[in-house]
């Protein structure tokens, strides 16, 4: 599977079939919500850099329909173009937010 999605910032960042075994095998419960993850970056409710790396992009849009209300969370590396991960969470990390803009 190599997918290619369009973020809010207009950037194509790729889902390689590497990551997504890694969803797969370490976030299963995130795996069912595949489609989601064009919205999540498109038209996501924020998006923070990493504390620890400020090329690591924190994607977040949250769903009444995931497990009762959680965010679905969708980590790019913004240098290299790829999904890191995409994981579901029910809090938004600590970090600077990037979108939407102040």
């Amino acid at each position: 599977m190599l997918k290619r999605y369009r973020t809010v910032f207009g950037e194509e960042v790729l889902l390689t079939n590497e990551k997504w075994n890694h969803v797969a095998h370490r976030h299963p419960e995130a795996e069912k919500f595949i489609e989601k993850v064009k919205e999540v970056l498109s038209l996501p409710d924020v998006v923070k850099l990493s504390k620890r790396d400020p090329s690591v992009h924190l994607y977040y849009k949250f769903y009444n329909g995931i497990y009762d209300g959680k965010y679905l969370l969708v980590v790019t590396d913004s240098v290299r173009k790829l999904i890191s991960t995409i994981f579901i969470t029910d809090k938004i990390k600590v970090g600077e937010i990037i979108w939407p803009g102040k």
